[in-house]
């Protein structure tokens, strides 16, 4: 993993904990189930793009 995976991967990571702290003291879950998926897109996106268009 190259530094910028790594920041996506632990960005996220506090991402999704900070949702998942926000639902538990709300009770409201559509916070953290609605956050899943832009995040997962977000980690797709640092994973699958190149970082020159040399490469």
């Amino acid at each position: 993993m190259n530094k910028l995976q790594t920041y996506a991967v632990v960005i996220a990571v506090l991402v999704l904990v900070f949702f998942f702290v926000l639902s538990v003291v709300t009770s409201n879950w559509k916070f953290f189930f609605w956050s899943i998926i832009p995040i997962l897109l977000w980690l797709m996106t640092a994973f699958l793009a190149k970082v020159n268009a040399r490469d």
